[in-house]
C-alpha cells in the first residue's frame, strides 16, 4: 500500500485501489490519454 499511496500523491489516477483477488493484488490506473493499466502482485 506504500508504493499506491506514494503514486496517488504523485498525481496517478486509480480507477480500482489495490484489491485482494484470489491470484494476489491487483490496481487499476490510467495515464494522460486515457490508456488503462494493471498492476499486479502474484501470490507467489
Amino acid at each position: 500500500m506504500a508504493t499506491y499511496e506514494e503514486y496517488k500523491a504523485k498525481g496517478v489516477v486509480f480507477k480500482k485501489v489495490p484489491t485482494k483477488e484470489f491470484y494476489g493484488y491487483e490496481a487499476l490506473f490510467v495515464d494522460d490519454s486515457g490508456n488503462w493499466f494493471s498492476l499486479a502482485q502474484t501470490n507467489s
